[in-house]
């Protein structure tokens, strides 16, 4: 776990990765594609902003129970998104939102990092989440692999 006072970035890793990425990955490759072409991820498959089965609804309690950050939402927004070969994020923020996370499920060779508007990266690896403020402006660079999934979500405070 570390805090990057800089950016206000938090790194959590789960504990029970391992288990919980292959619930994770076997449902949200079951989980319809609803791709908004209107948004600044351009990725392969995205389960819309409003996806709140149990499995994501526990991991968000799970992010919640474990930040230093002192989040205490009205309203919360959970969905996933898949990365195949050539799939990115323009630079955006999640603004006016509070605080947003990224959960990394699976993270093939050829993974483009998290990149934040001071230039900084993470390279992210499986059960990696990575909470930021939601002013944060952020991108995913191009991506060189197929199968980059991630779990995400917005914490209106």
């Amino acid at each position: 776990m570390g805090i990057d006072t800089r950016l206000r970035i938090e790194t959590l890793y789960h504990p029970e990765a391992e288990k919980i990425n292959k619930k994770l990955y076997d449902f949200i490759s079951w989980l319809p594609d609803q791709t908004n072409k209107s948004t600044s991820l351009i990725v392969t498959k995205h389960t819309g902003f409003h996806t709140y089965p149990k499995l994501f609804r526990d991991f968000s309690d799970w992010v919640l129970q474990n930040t230093s950050f002192d989040i205490q939402p009205e309203k919360t927004e959970l969905w996933a998104a898949v990365y195949n070969e050539g799939d990115y994020a323009e630079p955006h923020t999640h603004i006016p939102c509070s605080y947003s996370f990224v959960y990394y499920v699976t993270v093939p060779e050829g993974s483009s990092p998290l990149v934040f508007e001071d230039g900084s990266f993470i390279d992210p690896i499986p059960g990696m989440c990575i909470i930021f403020s939601s002013d944060t402006k952020h991108a995913v660079p191009e991506n060189k692999s197929n199968g980059r999934v991630v779990l995400a979500g917005n914490y209106y405070t």
